[in-house]
């Protein structure tokens, strides 16, 4: 496939899938997962690094990387599951540093009614949390300040 015709079916694909809000953000797990299909559906290898960070980044964070991700979603409706909180790592005050999300990529063939959706891709999101002011004695109140990437990704096939 020529690089003509792999942008031309993404832009097409992307037309007839997954519905990416302008709300995409690093502050929440679906939001850094909408700024990384966005990038992939882009073909913006260097905003779809900028989600990623630990073993994502390793595999795919280079163009071979987002190519393997582009196939993925040739061809298929897609949707964003919601993000499952499955571990919180405390700080001194027990309240959370770091926050893991299990994100899924639901799909289903593009046309094809019959089939239901599916996971396609699974991602871990780290989502850091900061805390300001940070000098703040533990029951202080204060305002929490949350930076998510992708740290794994599970292409299913």
């Amino acid at each position: 496939m020529s690089g003509w015709d792999r942008i031309s079916a993404i832009v097409l694909t992307s037309m007839i899938f997954f519905t990416v809000s302008s709300c995409g953000s690093f502050s929440s797990p679906n939001g850094v997962m909408e700024l990384a299909y966005k990038a992939v559906v882009d073909d913006d290898l260097k905003s779809f690094v900028h989600a990623l960070r630990d073993n994502a980044l390793e595999k795919y964070g280079n163009e071979e990387g987002i190519c393997t991700v582009q196939r993925r979603f040739l061809g298929m409706d897609s949707k964003l599951d919601a993000a499952k909180l499955i571990h919180i790592e405390p700080d001194e005050c027990g309240r959370a540093k770091q926050r893991t999300y299990s994100v899924e990529v639901l799909g289903q063939k593009t046309g094809d009614p019959g089939d239901s959706y599916h996971p396609i891709v699974h991602a871990l999101v780290l989502c850091d949390v900061d805390y300001q002011p940070v000098h703040s004695e533990c029951h202080d109140p204060v305002r929490e300040a949350v930076f998510c990437l992708i740290s794994e990704l599970d292409l299913k096939s």
